[in-house]
């Protein structure tokens, strides 16, 4: 414990992940072997630090801190060491030779006592050693290396212009291709002048208010998502105040972002994410390069895409202006995703958009939606259509005809669509189309591959056509409604949901709330045939009820399912152990008929009785023989040597009667057994105990097949 003394960080650290794996803190060894990652970073750590002893770990950032000294030693595993921004002054590595990237920049040191020669032979490849006051040996060792010195960026937290200016000299900003400055911290009005060969640009998660690229004509990435900062401001509103209406003002907190984007000097530009950026404004202009477009969470009240030719993905989801209500997309025929939900759009035209895939358009204010044509279509989410001034809920209708390939459609909460027409649609699998009020008619005839259907809440539906979907798995309907699937005539269905609309009290007086009541049909289903399995367990072979698991098990009862594993160890025993039928067991007596002569002579008392046995004029043969002779006869009636015109073979035989009659048996039917049936012995140990055996086994199967489900 002494290398931790001055660690109480990564004692107290070390203790808690003992408790967590109920572990003995005294038996550190144990705590140390499950760490596989260590990372304390901006927590002012100071002083000296030993790593030492862990065994499975990978990764040790430290970064961020004061420490002053740091060993290593004993991480077999340990690919990653991050000790930047720090105070350190001394850095021992020993026995971690899968180190591969080692970053100490930002720090005091003069020397590395590491082993760095023998750990490039082995994995290391990236090392980081500047702004340090290495002597000019040392430096000149690690740079006889041959590694990239590469720099993992911290945070900054700081003026970005002021930043960028000091960083990147104009001289040199004409050799970068590419800039990473996300999540530094980086606030305030950025330009990127004289980076006149950037290709991509990463300065998302800052707090940038202005973003000027007019000087970047080779850009082809850009994200700058997620760039705003929590402002203030003051609004005016009235409040009655003890009966009076009162005037005062009130300060509000606002996200304030990028209001404007111009990226019309940006031809190359192939790539754009813009999220939560709160612009309002965005020049698009000249981009026919451009094929994703990521505009989430923005202020603009129009969005001119005339230019993108090239388009094929596009998220201009979640606008807060109430003022965007039109996406022309006349330009866009090569569109293959929109994502154009939580919109106020009253107009949406996309039946020219042959490759489209997916369309979500949902809770906008939505006429109608024509799909007509569109062969590609997967998915389709318009569900929300609320009304607005008369219009909006889909009241011109749905038009679904040559969507063959459309898999999933959630049109529900459309409060003045009437029909659902998804006939001969084989592809789709979902169908939702609830709380649509006026809906009246649903057809999903011939959708194959249908599984499942949502129409509850309605209850004027009076057309609902089923017709080919043979393959539905769960429906749910109003307990209120006109037409509703006989769940017995659809075989493949495994669940039923009845939804029901009751009045209840609230805080508020009466509510009404909606009910749902499942019907496990699968359940019952299963349990239905396992049933019929017990009640003629005559009519079921044992690789029946060997192959049921899973899901024909599903819903039914512990009770049943034992009497099942039962009724399959019965059949088991039954076939393997003793005799289908005519053959003795254990209980059963052995019935040794004399001849009658005998009978008779052992009967008269005029004759006297002999202690001595008289061997049988005809004597038994031994067991050997016996054995061998019963197989012999079966062997001939399975290659048809014994027939019924020469059976005297069996009937002159030495066997039992039990057995003669089990081969004659045999033969009548001129059937091939399915197993062979051992002839009796005397000893009935070695079965009983095959018996206990096998039984517990099979017990065992069907214990772990019941805890599985």
């Amino acid at each position: 414990m002494t290398e931790y003394e001055n660690q109480a960080w990564l004692t107290n650290w070390l203790r808690l992940k003992a408790k967590q794996e109920e572990k003995d803190f005294n038996n550190l060894a144990e705590v140390k072997a499950k760490v596989v990652s260590i990372c304390f970073i901006q927590l002012e750590l100071k002083g000296k630090v030993v790593i030492e002893d862990f065994p499975h770990l990978k990764q040790l950032n430290l970064s961020n801190n004061k420490i002053s000294e740091i060993t290593i030693k004993n991480c077999p595993d340990l690919k990653l060491v991050s000790l930047a921004h720090n105070k350190l002054t001394k850095l021992t590595i020993e026995n971690c030779l899968s180190v591969k990237e080692i970053y100490t920049h930002n720090n005091q040191l003069e020397k590395w006592d590491v082993p760095v020669e023998e750990m490039k032979k082995q994995n290391l490849r990236i090392v980081s050693y500047s702004n340090n006051p290495l002597s000019p040996t040392e430096k000149a060792r690690l740079d006889t290396l041959g590694l990239p010195d590469r720099v993992i960026i911290s945070r900054v937290d700081s003026d970005a212009q002021t930043w960028l200016d000091a960083k990147y000299p104009l001289v040199e900003r004409d050799k970068v291709e590419k800039l990473d400055l996300g999540e530094l911290g980086l606030s305030g009005e950025l330009n990127l002048a004289g980076f006149t060969n950037l290709k991509r640009l990463d300065v998302s998660d800052n707090e940038l208010t202005k973003l000027e690229l007019d000087y970047c004509p080779n850009l082809e990435y850009l994200d700058c998502s997620n760039n705003y900062r929590i402002g203030e401001t003051e609004i005016k509103e009235t409040v009655k105040i003890e009966g009076v209406w009162t005037e005062r003002k009130r300060k509000k907190k606002i996200k304030v972002g990028i209001s404007s984007l111009d990226l019309s000097k940006n031809k190359q530009l192939q790539e754009v994410h813009a999220n939560h950026c709160f612009i309002e404004k965005i020049n698009l202009t000249g981009l026919t390069k451009l094929h994703t477009l990521m505009l989430t969470s923005n202020k603009f009240d129009e969005l001119d895409l005339s230019s993108l030719v090239e388009l094929k993905e596009l998220n201009c989801a979640l606008s807060q202006s109430f003022k965007f209500k039109k996406l022309d997309l006349t330009n866009n025929q090569k569109l293959i995703g929109l994502y154009c939900y939580k919109n106020s759009l009253e107009e949406l035209e996309v039946n020219h958009l042959k490759d489209l895939q997916y369309l979500y358009c949902y809770d906008n204010g939505l006429n109608q939606i024509d799909c007509n044509g569109l062969k590609k279509l997967e998915k389709l989410s318009c569900q929300g259509q609320y009304q607005c001034k008369g219009k909006g809920g889909l009241m011109g209708g749905l038009n679904l005809q040559g969507c063959e390939s459309l898999e999933e459609l959630d049109c529900a909460e459309n409060g003045k669509i009437k029909k659902v027409d998804c006939s001969n649609l084989k592809k789709l699998k979902t169908l939702s189309c609830k709380v649509t009020s006026e809906l009246t008619e649903i057809n999903v005839s011939n959708c194959e591959n249908l599984t499942f259907l949502d129409y509850s809440l309605p209850s004027n539906i009076s057309v609902l056509n089923l017709d080919g979907a043979n393959n539905l798995k769960e429906v749910y309907y109003s307990k209120e409604a006109k037409v509703f699937p006989d769940w017995r005539t659809i075989p493949s269905l495994e669940k039923v949901g009845i939804l029901e609309r009751k009045q209840v009290k609230g805080e508020d007086g009466l509510e009404w709330c909606a009910f749902m009541e499942e019907i496990d049909v699968l359940g019952i289903r299963n349990t239905e045939r396992i049933q019929q399995i017990l009640a003629n367990p005559s009519k079921f072979s044992l690789e029946y009820l060997i192959s049921i698991e899973g899901r024909q098990l599903h819903g039914v009862s512990y009770d049943l399912r034992t009497k099942l594993r039962d009724l399959g160890i019965k059949k088991f025993n039954k076939r393997f152990l003793f005799a289908d039928e005519g053959y003795e067991t254990g209980d059963e007596k052995k019935n040794l008929s004399k001849p009658e002569k005998q009978k008779k002579e052992e009967s008269s008392p005029l004759i006297p009785q002999n202690n001595t046995p008289t061997p049988p004029s005809n004597p038994k043969p031994n067991k050997p023989d016996y054995e061998k002779l019963y197989f012999e006869l079966l062997a001939k009636i399975k290659s048809g040597e014994i027939t019924i015109e020469n059976k005297e073979q069996i009937i002159n035989s030495n066997l039992s009667e039990e057995q003669k009659q089990e081969l004659l048996k045999l033969l009548e039917r001129k059937i091939q057994p399915s197993f062979e049936i051992q002839p009796k012995t005397t000893n009935y140990w070695p079965w009983i105990c095959g018996a206990i055996a096998i039984g517990g086994l099979v017990s065992f199967i069907w214990y772990r097949k019941r805890k599985r489900k």
